[in-house]
This record gives structure tokens, sequence and C-alpha cells, in this order.
């Protein structure tokens, strides 16, 4: 036998052996399942309600009964919640979106801001970049020492505290060019 022969027969039996398995999903339906299945979608809504492919329940969301959300809080949550909310301001006060706390800051205490850095090293790492010229020059995002060279002669900027902390390093290549 050749090689395509053998190929056609193996294809041959495969498919006669894997149709039947992929049939097999419990058999038809039958009579009533059919018609439960019907019911079940005219009550619910799940069927095609015109030609534009959209369910009857959301053309007609009014029409059907809402389905069921199951609440991921308990009910004792959301009023510690919204005792918690009311105690800190953190409701709306007005259509502009502005918050009680916002609106009537004397009514309610300022909520506590921890400093990642101190005041002075806030300051020497300014200083540092203003230095090193490691400040953003343009809109494009482009930074001093980039756009004037020049000016940052031997000057090497160190990565700030924050770009180390991302993992990025930030590699600024020596100048050799006469100073400034």
């Amino acid at each position: 036998m050749t090689r395509t022969k053998i190929s056609a027969i193996a294809l041959a039996v495969s498919a006669l052996l894997i149709g039947p398995a992929m049939a097999a999903d419990n058999g038809p339906e039958t009579r009533a399942q059919v018609k439960a299945d019907l019911v079940d979608a005219l009550r619910t809504g799940n069927y095609i309600a015109n030609v534009t492919g959209e369910l009857a329940k959301d053309a007609y969301p009014n029409a059907f009964p809402a389905e069921h959300v199951r609440a991921s809080k308990t009910r004792d949550q959301v009023r510690a919640e919204l005792s918690e909310s009311v105690r800190d301001g953190d409701q709306i006060a007005n259509v502009t979106g502005e918050r009680l706390n916002e609106a009537y800051p004397q009514r309610y205490p300022a909520p506590q801001h921890s400093a990642v850095k101190s005041r002075d090293q806030v300051k020497a790492e300014l200083a540092q970049a203003v230095r090193s010229g490691d400040l953003i020059a343009n809109v494009t995002g482009e930074r001093l020492n980039e756009a004037y060279p020049q000016a940052y002669a031997g000057v090497h900027s160190v990565a700030s505290s924050s770009e180390k902390s991302r993992g990025t390093d930030v590699v600024r290549a020596p100048h050799t060019g006469a100073g400034s």
C-alpha cells in the first residue's frame, strides 16, 4: 500500500470513531424540554424581538422581570459605610458634584495625609533636578538637559527615587564636549 492510501484509511477510520463521540450530547431534546425552554424564554424575554437582533428583555425592559443580582454586601455593611460617609462628609452636596466636605470643610474633620518624603527631601531632589536639567522642557516631554545639552555639560543627573522605585533605570550619556 502506498502512503496516500494508508493516510486515507486512517482518516476514514478516525472520522467514523470521532463522529458519534462529538454528536453525543445527551441525545435530542424531547418535546417537553423544547416547550419548557420556550415558556422560559417568553417569560424572561430571552428571544429576538426585532430585526436588529435585540432581545425582548433589552428592547422592553419594563415588560420583563429584572434579573436578580445577589448582594455583595450585607445590610449591616452598607449601613456602616453610610454612617462613615455621613460622618466624613463624603456625600454629594449639590448638582456640580461637589462633596459636603469640600463645600463645608469647617464641618468635617480634615483628611489625614501622610507624607512619603519630608519637605527637605523634596527640596533637595528639586535642587538636584534643576542643577542637572532633569526637568521637563516642553510639551513633548523632552528634558532641559536633552533640549539644551551645552548648558548642562559635565553635569550628570541622578535618577529620581520615583524612577528607581518603578524599576526604570535612567542612563544618561556622559558629555564629552567642551564645558559651558
